[in-house]
């Protein structure tokens, strides 16, 4: 499962949402948009960060899922692979204690995905 960044046209709202198959959610999307969707970028983590991730960009929410082409949003998902997890834990431990729990579980299936000998360039893809 992944967490993922699909905007609207090159400059409209980025949703941040979390699919097993990311590009049949585009498809989705696409059907009920009249922009053009394009997948950002995609952050392996389960669906129980999507709130956290949701939360460190809540300034730039529009409505629900929605957030503003801000430069913080493309830039956590076009951060490269091996990097991804150590800067989510930096950004949630950045907002305060509320968030160590979530900066803790990123720490935890960074360790495990390692323990199994994932290769960290799978752990986020861009489109």
């Amino acid at each position: 499962m992944t967490v993922y960044a699909i905007q609207a046209g090159e400059r409209g709202p980025i949703k941040i949402g979390w699919s097993e198959n990311v590009e049949r959610r585009l498809g989705n999307l696409q059907t009920g948009n009249s922009s053009v969707l394009r997948v950002l970028g995609e952050i392996a983590v389960g669906p129980e960060h999507e709130a956290a991730i949701h939360a460190l960009f809540d300034q730039h929410r529009i409505n629900g899922e929605w957030f503003s082409p801000a430069p913080a949003i493309k830039e956590l998902f076009s951060t490269p692979a091996g990097d991804v997890h150590a800067e989510l834990s930096r950004r949630y431990r950045s907002m305060g204690a509320t968030c160590y729990e979530h900066a803790d579980e990123i720490d935890r299936f960074r360790q495990w995905r390692e323990s199994r000998g994932l290769a960290a360039e799978r752990a986020l893809t861009h489109a």
